[in-house]
């Protein structure tokens, strides 16, 4: 699982301090296209009406860190990136995962080798790559407490939480395509890479929205599984859209402090509508104790 590999010896290594650096990295220097209501202006770190704020604000301090490793580290990645956003998107979600494979091996000989460099403990390591996610998403999310519409903050998050699935779907099971899975999650954060480095934000909403759509859709298939049907690229961009915006509520509503009601008013959809994409998605709403008999004892716990 050659790109899988390579992202936990990315994030493996950063201190303690600098667990924002690392995710950081992965989507440095993002832009979006505006999206109505939450509109996507790059506006510095931790703005909470700029999602792109947490993706941003720490990424010299990653590149600092790679000088000592790569002759020329944001010439590698820029390569990288460019070269997997520049194949047809099927190939760039799933074998992506091989331009990581020929571009380490040039430069370091394998990725053993390059890995080797940076003894860490691996259960270490999946817990913060987690937890480092999971804090990363937040971040983005901060935006759903001040924005009317943030449909902008819904769209990141989402690519976000594919990313995070993966990674804890990849740390429990055995039975999965490993290529797939990385070349998945390489062309997501590929995708916002070269939005700004590249393409200066003239890409459309649709091929951002396809992208993310793409990525939930391979980093399920990698698992015998499917998420769309029929393949995102054959389904309504409006339509897709609106998936990809409800799959962003149900993150805000599982990593936020959020009513079930705020979450159907994120997804655009009822109550009764929201509480089934929590159920599909595998997400318990809090609703208070179940009965009245829990309601006294958690009273009493209280007193």
């Amino acid at each position: 699982m050659v790109a899988f590999e390579f992202l936990q010896m990315v994030v493996k290594q950063c201190p303690k301090g600098l667990y924002d650096s690392s995710l950081n990295s992965l989507y440095r220097g993002i832009h979006m296209p505006k999206v109505s209501g939450g509109g996507i202006d790059p506006s510095g770190p931790r703005d909470p009406l700029n999602p792109l704020g947490p993706l941003k604000s720490q990424i010299q301090h990653f590149e600092a860190m790679f000088e000592v490793i790569f002759d020329d580290y944001e010439g590698f990645i820029d390569e990288l990136y460019r070269n997997v956003q520049q194949m047809p998107p099927e190939q760039r979600f799933t074998e992506s995962a091989d331009e990581v494979k020929e571009m380490v091996q040039s430069q370091f000989g394998s990725i053993d080798a390059l890995v080797s460099q940076f003894p860490f403990d691996e259960d270490t390591l999946n817990i913060f790559l987690k937890k480092a996610i999971s804090s990363l998403i937040k971040q983005v999310l901060e935006g759903v407490y001040v924005v009317r519409n943030p449909e902008g903050h819904l769209i990141v998050a989402a690519s976000l939480q594919a990313i995070l699935n993966a990674v804890n779907r990849a740390l429990h099971e055995d039975n999965y395509d490993g290529e797939v899975l990385s070349s998945a999650v390489l062309a997501l954060y590929a995708r916002f890479y070269n939005l700004v480095k590249y393409e200066n934000g003239d890409v459309s909403e649709e091929a951002v929205v396809r992208d993310v759509a793409r990525g939930l859709h391979y980093t399920h298939e990698a698992f015998g599984e499917s998420y769309f049907r029929p393949h995102p690229d054959e389904i309504d961009f409006e339509l897709l859209r609106e998936e990809i915006v409800r799959y962003g509520a149900v993150s805000a509503y599982k990593h936020l402090d959020i009513s079930v009601t705020r979450g159907a008013e994120l997804a655009n959809v009822s109550h009764n509508e929201f509480r089934e994409l929590l159920d599909r998605h595998g997400v318990r709403p809090n609703l208070g104790p179940d009965s009245l008999e829990d309601l006294h004892e958690s009273s009493l716990i209280d007193e």
